[in-house]
C-alpha cells in the first residue's frame, strides 16, 4: 500500500510545474516506503510559495462551481522548514490505512478498495495546483 501511495504522490507531484516534490527520486527503493512527503508549492515564476498559506487553502472549503477543483477540505501535515523555503507534508494516515483495509476485508480486490484513496490523492493535487495558481505572496 505504501508502495502505491507514493508512486501516486510522486506522480501527482511531478505532474505540476507548480509542485516540487522534495527527495523526488522515486526510483530510489526508500521513497517507495514513506508515508510522508514534503512539497514546496511554487507560483508561475518558480518562487516558492509560503506552506502556511498552502495548508490553510487547502484546508478551506471552496465554493463549489470551479471546474475541476474539488471544493471540500483535505487535511495535510503541517508546514515543515527545507533549507530556505517551507514545505507541506502528504501524509499516509492509519485513517486512510484501515480504509483500504476495511474494503479489502469486506471482499474487495486491492485495487477496488485502493480506489477511494487514489481519487482522494488525485483531488488533492488538483486542488492544491489550482490554489498555487492563485496570486499569493512568496515564502
Amino acid at each position: 500500500m505504501t508502495a502505491r501511495f507514493s508512486e501516486l504522490v510522486c506522480e501527482h507531484a511531478s505532474s505540476s510545474s507548480r509542485l516540487d516534490l522534495v527527495d523526488r527520486d522515486h526510483g530510489d527503493g526508500d521513497i517507495q516506503q514513506r508515508t510522508i512527503f514534503p512539497i514546496v508549492a511554487c507560483d508561475g515564476n518558480g518562487m516558492p510559495l509560503a506552506a502556511d498559506v498552502m495548508q490553510r487553502a487547502l484546508r478551506t472549503p471552496f465554493q463549489a462551481g470551479i471546474a475541476g477543483v474539488p471544493d471540500r477540505v483535505f487535511h495535510v501535515g503541517q508546514p515543515v522548514a527545507v533549507g530556505n523555503h517551507s514545505a507541506v507534508r502528504v501524509c499516509l494516515g492509519a485513517p486512510a490505512i484501515a480504509g483500504v483495509g476495511e474494503r479489502t476485508r469486506a471482499g474487495q480486490g486491492f485495487d477496488a478498495a485502493f480506489a477511494p484513496l487514489a481519487a482522494d490523492v488525485a483531488d488533492l493535487f488538483a486542488k492544491w495546483s489550482y490554489v498555487a495558481s492563485l496570486p499569493f505572496q512568496p515564502g
